[in-house]
Order: structure tokens, then C-alpha cells, then sequence
């Protein structure tokens, strides 16, 4: 079975996959989740759309599309993304796939230090004025920091607890 991709209007994911669910069309949202700083220490999870814009979705009622247009949250016009000589399509394969990251994004632990950074972040020790930026953060214990030191590169190992992002400056 293929998937349509529809079009949404910006930021109205949430909205058209609901409307469309209650049309009968039978629609995927992946999620994502995203941290937010809310002041201070004070973070939490928001679950976001993984593919902002697109949805992919099966005509299940089998009306040609007839309903799409006129749905909350989807484009009037042009509201599916075309393809070559006809409309975009998703294998079921593909969506599979799209699964499949969803769950191992899902699967991240918020007590997981390595959600705090990533890779090419300019970081500096918590305790003191070295800086460099992170190379690796496969290991959950420590992030593998490459700094400069006697005016070489030099990779390190350092907890995260020990590490603080820079602030971009400019």
C-alpha cells in the first residue's frame, strides 16, 4: 500500500491529522520529542512533529482526495506534494523505517546526560577556562571533547556533568 504525503499549513500538523482521522482517511504523524527550557533548571519534553508540513496518509474511504481540500489544517492548494507525473508516494516500507526512528527517539531517557549536548558543540570544563567541542557521545558516561592543548588537538574523555555548552556570541 502506498502513502500520500499531504501538505499542511504551517504549524497546523496536530490539527489536519486529527481532522482528516475524522474524515476516515487513514493518516501517520510521527512524533518527536523536543526539550524546552522553561527558566532556570526547570525543562520538560514536548512531543513535535517529525516531518513538519507533511503527513503521510492513505485515502481509506476511497474518495479521490474529494474531502482533502476542505479539511482544517491542510493546504487548499496544491494539497498533496507532487511527484513525478502524478503524486509523491511512501512505501510501506518507508514508513516502517520512519517507525522505527520514531521508537528509538521515543525510547530516550530525559535522565540521559547526553540529551544536554551534541556532536560539534563547543563546550567548556565546568571548573575551569578550557574549551573545546564534542567529537563523540556514543559512551553514556562521558563525552569525548577534542581541545587544545600545548597548541595541539587533543581528544579527552570528560563526564558530562563536568561539561557546560558556550554561549553562542555574535
Amino acid at each position: 500500500m502506498n502513502w500520500h504525503i499531504a501538505l499542511t499549513e504551517p504549524g497546523k500538523d496536530r490539527i489536519a491529522a486529527e481532522a482528516l482521522r475524522n474524515r476516515g482517511y487513514l493518516v501517520y504523524r510521527p512524533l518527536a520529542p523536543c526539550r524546552l527550557s522553561c527558566g532556570g533548571n526547570h525543562q520538560h519534553i514536548r512531543w513535535v512533529s517529525m516531518m513538519p508540513g507533511y503527513l503521510p496518509v492513505i485515502d481509506a474511504i476511497g474518495d479521490q482526495w474529494r474531502q482533502l481540500r476542505n479539511t482544517s489544517g491542510i493546504r487548499t492548494h496544491k494539497c498533496l506534494l507532487p511527484g513525478c507525473g502524478g503524486y509523491a508516494t511512501l512505501s510501506d516500507t518507508a514508513i516502517a523505517r520512519i517507525r522505527h526512528v520514531e521508537q528509538e527517539l521515543a525510547s530516550v531517557s530525559l535522565d540521559d546526560p547526553r540529551v544536554d549536548f551534541s556532536m560539534g558543540q563547543s563546550v567548556r570544563i565546568a571548573d575551569g577556562l578550557i574549551k573545546g567541542i564534542i567529537e563523540n557521545l556514543d559512551d553514556r558516561e562521558k563525552a569525548v571533547v577534542k581541545i587544545m592543548l600545548l597548541s595541539r588537538p587533543m581528544l579527552v574523555k570528560i563526564r558530562y556533568d563536568e561539561l557546560k555548552a558556550v554561549e553562542a556570541t555574535g
